[in-house]
């Protein structure tokens, strides 16, 4: 009888927690099959796009593209794919809550300028998807003079002018950026006056005064992509060229 009544009492204890199994199972099916996840903005470049906005990507072999897709159950995406080859995509980070979010990265390095592609973003029912563009430009050299000289340490006295050149991929697209005309201000070395033709083949050639005594350098982050708005320009200049620009005063040789 004590037999019996244990394995009835196993058995009156193990029915239910597998109902309740059976339920929770059930519920999950239910849950997924009502989950839509959808977009309401996209981060990138520390600017906030729209959904239906084109993302700007720069092209960089180094440096991966983040970019932040918001909106509900975006934290359940499966995963992520590319239409187009040239763009290497992959999941990041997640963010959970009733505003949840993705982080997409999204290497170029191999993408043509100009070339754009859509993202694809996976979840069990359905997708989501958003179109991103490259932009091809790099700063690989910055020289000074009318006759292009790259590099070196260039002199310029308090109140002449100095040209300054940056060449490379893209470059004849670049036009001052934003850190170039903060720096302008900040910084009373010098002061940015016009972006004039060049002769150099993908360049950009800009007029600057000097008008203290001091030091600067130039280098990628003085520019940006005059075909991107906002602050995403800035970041789609690439390169490591830099000169650096010394001040000194007019008597001074």
């Amino acid at each position: 009888m004590r037999n019996t009544l244990a394995l009835d009492h196993r058995v009156t204890l193990f029915l239910p927690l597998a109902l309740v199994a059976t339920s929770a199972a059930v519920g999950s099916l239910c849950f997924a099959a009502d989950v839509h996840a959808s977009v309401t903005s996209i981060v990138a470049h520390g600017v906030t796009f729209s959904r239906t906005d084109t993302i700007p990507v720069f092209v960089d072999a180094n440096v991966e593209n983040s970019i932040v897709v918001k909106g509900q159950f975006m934290d359940l995406a499966t995963g992520v794919e590319s239409s187009d080859p040239s763009f290497s995509v992959r999941t990041g980070r997640r963010i959970h809550g009733s505003n949840s979010s993705i982080y997409i990265l999204v290497g170029a390095a191999s993408a043509p300028d100009q070339d754009g592609a859509t993202i694809h973003v996976k979840f069990l029912v359905g997708e989501e998807t958003f179109r991103i563009k490259a932009f091809k430009t790099r700063v690989n050299k910055i020289g000074f003079g009318i006759h292009f000289v790259a590099g070196g340490r260039p002199t310029c006295r308090v109140g002449d002018t100095i040209s300054v050149t940056a060449q490379g991929d893209g470059a004849t697209n670049l036009i001052m950026g934003t850190a170039g005309t903060m720096l302008d201000v900040a910084n009373d070395r010098y002061q940015y006056l016009d972006k004039i033709a060049t002769t150099v083949g993908s360049a950009s050639r800009f007029v600057l005064r000097c008008t203290a005594v001091g030091s600067f350098t130039v280098d990628r982050t003085w520019f940006k992509d005059s075909r991107v708005r906002g602050r995403a320009a800035d970041a789609m200049v690439r390169g490591a060229g830099t000169l650096a620009v010394t001040v000194v005063a007019r008597d001074e040789r």
